[in-house]
């Protein structure tokens, strides 16, 4: 559903992480799924989960255009969620950017 949303809307970037395994098992992950994504990072260490307190797999973590983190969501994502959190990351950047525009 990722992948396809990814396709669908060239305006959000999606970015795939892939937590604890090597870059051959993720591509014979991405081969057997027939996937192809764009922006697959690997985190063989773990590190992302760690530095924003990621406790479940999987979790989607919605960032705003000022690249601050707005939600998270644990555990399988619907459509319907996801366009959801996708609107309200959005409208975030929004009222961010017209924030910062008010305070300058």
């Amino acid at each position: 559903m990722l992948a396809a949303a990814q396709a669908h809307d060239p305006n959000v970037t999606f970015v795939f992480a892939n937590q604890g395994e090597s870059a051959s098992a993720a591509r014979q992950f991405l081969s057997s799924e027939s996937l192809t994504l764009n922006n697959v990072l690997l985190d063989s260490g773990r590190r992302l989960a760690r530095s924003v307190g990621t406790q479940a797999y999987p979790t989607t973590l919605f960032y705003n255009a000022a690249g601050r983190l707005v939600d998270r969501h644990m555990g399988m994502l619907s459509r319907a969620t996801l366009t959801q959190a996708i609107e309200s990351a959005e409208s975030a950047s929004v009222h961010h950017s017209t924030k910062t525009k008010e305070t300058k």
